[in-house]
């Protein structure tokens, strides 16, 4: 039970909310917004590049050398969340692999249909619980374990809002409440005149949001988190711009409601 206590403590909670405007926006085909939550003494790097062939720019977790969010130059986008479950303490904890290597290892794929494959070739139990994000500007999957078992859903255009509470398609308050707030902004950003950089503002304000969902009290049910150990380290927002072929990546070092998002890395698609 110790060794698995340890495992747990360094590993856990990599994205805990992340959404995903797919196909809202008829230039930004791709639009993902999301909260890095982690406990503070995980080291971590902030987006670079983290593979050459194929091109791949993403944040680096320098514990185990996988990613919690990137892009790829072949037009993917990936971020993982790892899963909160009763079943946690399981044998699996000990030799689990980093889920964050699964989620480096989809963004080097050369295109999603590689990416999916790879992600069929998975075995379920290498990994403890976790949603995973894969999408393209023409389509979009998430992908969840639950026992011995790798399922995908694809998606539709809509937004979509994941976090680290439940298995994806599974709601919950804080899920509903992050649903309406991401939800309302989507006037405002369709009118935004400055895109994708106009839309930092209006994301930032929901990324920093500390209201607990509906009446409950726990802190951990807000977007943004504040903890003694654990809470929001960082925050993303990825747009993807269609006619110009080019991922913009904003990134704030520190919880989005403590400082602001620095000037976007971008990435030409081929």
């Amino acid at each position: 039970m110790g060794c698995a206590r340890l495992v747990l403590s360094i590993e856990k909670n990599k994205v805990c909310t992340l959404a995903l405007y797919f196909q809202v926006f008829d230039e930004f085909p791709l639009v993902v917004a999301a909260n890095r939550d982690e406990f503070f003494s995980r080291p971590s790097a902030a987006p670079q590049v983290l593979s050459e062939s194929p091109l791949v720019v993403a944040g680096k977790d320098l514990l185990a050398g996988g990613t919690w969010l990137g892009v790829s130059e072949c037009g993917l986008v990936a971020g993982i969340l790892n899963r909160r479950s009763a079943e946690e303490f399981d044998q699996r904890d000990i030799r689990a692999r980093s889920r964050g290597l699964l989620c480096l290892d989809l963004l080097k794929s050369r295109d999603l249909a590689q990416a999916l494959d790879r992600l069929d070739h998975q075995e379920s139990a290498l990994y403890r619980p976790f949603n995973l994000l894969v999408a393209s500007e023409c389509e979009a999957y998430v992908a969840f374990n639950v026992e011995d078992r790798i399922s995908s859903v694809r998606l539709e255009k809509g937004l979509y809002v994941l976090s680290n509470g439940t298995v994806f398609q599974r709601q919950t308050e804080k899920l509903d409440r992050a649903f309406a707030l991401f939800s309302r902004l989507q006037d405002q950003l369709r009118g935004a005149k400055d895109k994708p950089g106009g839309w930092i503002p209006a994301l930032k304000s929901v990324l920093s949001d500390h209201s607990p969902a509906l009446d409950l009290n726990d802190p951990k049910d807000s977007i943004c988190v504040h903890g003694p150990l654990h809470g929001t380290v960082s925050s993303s927002v990825i747009v993807y711009s269609g006619t110009k072929k080019r991922f913009y990546n904003y990134y704030a070092d520190i919880s989005p409601c403590r400082g602001d998002f620095g000037p976007p890395l971008t990435l030409e698609t081929i």
